[in-house]
């Protein structure tokens, strides 16, 4: 059992929200809403059933920085195929040219730089596909505000002088 204040705190929404989500649901969630001490408790199967209901209302829209920074991801993936691809070329090189010493002692200087890059490049890839995966969360939760946002503005009315005020019912 979890409080309704208990409820909005972890789904970073307000009291007032959850208790006009509960109240919009009152029929399907009748007997799984508990009343002790003047507090109200949602069950597991309503906890379950609010955040289906919510989930299944939110909207993505992926930013222009998610997306850059997916393109940079697939480039540096992309350059580190054809690292790989360049590195396997240089070692069969070597084995080509064992008699050259000149030529091998070019080979491996050429290896190690693209080996170089390589890790530079993976540790680049890992840094932005962690990029990526926080920009993701931080756009989840973008939508979860600003549907919680637009549920709260629906919810006031203009009335005279400019003023606004919560509608009724």
């Amino acid at each position: 059992m979890i409080s309704f204040k208990e409820y909005a705190t972890d789904h970073r929404i307000s009291y007032e929200a959850v208790r006009k989500q509960v109240s919009r649901y009152e029929k399907e969630l009748a007997g799984h809403i508990e009343k002790r001490n003047r507090k109200q408790y949602l069950d597991d199967y309503a906890v379950k059933f609010l955040d289906e209901r919510r989930n299944s209302n939110v909207v993505a829209v992926l930013s222009d920085d998610i997306k850059n920074e997916a393109a940079r991801n697939e480039e540096l993936q992309e350059e580190n195929k054809q690292l790989l691809y360049k590195i396997a070329q240089l070692e069969e090189q070597l084995r080509d040219a064992e008699k050259d010493q000149g030529k091998i002692a070019l080979i491996e200087a050429n290896i190690k730089k693209l080996e170089a890059s390589h890790e530079t490049v993976t540790a680049e890839n890992k840094e932005l596909t962690t990029k990526v995966a926080q920009l993701e969360k931080d756009k989840e939760y973008l939508a979860k505000e600003n549907a919680a946002l637009e549920k709260e503005r629906d919810s006031y009315v203009p009335s005279i002088f400019g003023f606004f005020r919560k509608k009724k019912g």
